[in-house]
């Protein structure tokens, strides 16, 4: 007897799970529109269980960079019109675990409990965001409008050309004559008993000559220059060793040719921790690199103000020198300066 072949069946979703699917489908949308245009978004991704042969559903999967330095955050969305219990989250937090995504976003409509609220403060830190659709619509809060998902990190580089004539002496020696050479330990600076050599002082000083030479001017630095600097000043305890008997330096000007390196630090972006200061709950931005074998790092954080806009708090770096936040209302002005920065990174 032939037994009737089976049709495979089609489930069909229940309206609230079509009303669910379609807050995800608008939450991908959002971000899409809210992040960098470098960045991959998809919604209902398959990503595979690491060490499994299994994948988990991800409502929404954001995707920086490339491989092997690429970035992944998950978004799950709380589908029905209520908030998430912490078992909910637990599981969001479980399958970031399982795909090895860097990040998380949590999206609700309602908003989140407590036990979330406070599980993400004291734990999770900026690993976990938590977002209500009503901010991931409203731009100006989102926190998401970052240009590219790196920073640029500048290092100058220096060859010295000269000694300029002028060099002085607090009590000169009595034959006039001066000889230095750039990688000899004859300097002393400040209180310290710890012998520099010329190259080493000018490295001290740099930073700040430049910034006082462009940045604090509003102008930007170019790729390649001529720099003066005087290392000395009636001011300053700069010592220089001869012979044993220490002088005090007045004038020493150098001419330098400075040469920039720019490099790309990945930006933890769409980080958001749970940090309160002043009772406002802050967003927080994180990049960390290895630039010329050193491990570098800055964060930078906000909080909104009254009108719902964000502002600078504080800036907090790590190996680094100095940090320039270039600020324009214009993304095209922004857009086109990293660009030629870059060019000066190839």
């Amino acid at each position: 007897m032939t037994q009737p072949t089976s049709k495979k069946s089609c489930r069909k979703l229940q309206p609230e799970q079509e009303i669910g699917w379609r807050v995800a489908e608008e939450v991908a949308a959002l971000l899409e529109k809210s992040i960098t245009p470098l960045a991959k978004v998809e919604h209902n991704v398959m990503l595979p269980v690491i060490g499994k042969s299994r994948k988990r559903q991800c409502d929404v999967v954001i995707t920086y960079g490339e491989h092997p330095r690429q970035t992944v955050t998950i978004v799950e969305v709380q589908k029905r019109q209520r908030k998430p219990d912490i078992n909910t989250f637990h599981g969001w937090c479980k399958k970031m675990e399982e795909v090895g995504a860097q990040h998380l976003i949590c999206v609700s409509i309602e908003g989140y409990p407590k036990s979330i609220i406070d599980e993400v403060a004291t734990k999770c830190g900026p690993t976990v965001r938590l977002l209500t659709l009503a901010q991931l619509r409203e731009t100006k809060v989102s926190g998401l409008e970052f240009v590219y998902p790196f920073v640029l990190h500048k290092t100058p580089h220096f060859t010295l050309e000269a000694v300029e004539p002028g060099v002085r002496l607090e009590s000169p020696p009595a034959d006039k004559s001066l000889t230095l050479n750039s990688g000899d330990k004859v300097f002393t600076l400040d209180n310290s008993q710890e012998l520099q050599s010329l190259n080493e002082l000018i490295a001290h000083d740099l930073n700040r000559v430049i910034s006082q030479t462009f940045l604090e001017k509003g102008v930007e630095e170019p790729n390649s220059y001529s720099l003066e600097i005087n290392l000395g000043s009636a001011k300053r305890d700069l010592w220089l060793h001869l012979d044993g008997h220490p002088q005090k330096v007045l004038n020493l000007p150098v001419r330098l040719r400075v040469e920039i390196t720019v490099s790309k630090i990945p930006l933890t972006i769409l980080t958001y921790q749970q940090q309160f200061i002043d009772g406002v709950l802050a967003w927080v931005t994180l990049a960390k690199g290895i630039i010329e074998d050193k491990e570098v790092s800055f964060q930078i954080v906000f909080k909104a103000n009254r009108e719902g806009f964000l502002e600078l708090v504080s800036i907090r770096q790590q190996g680094i020198e100095r940090v320039d936040l270039i600020v324009s209302p214009d993304k095209a002005t922004i857009e086109a300066y990293v660009a030629k920065n870059l060019s000066m990174a190839k």
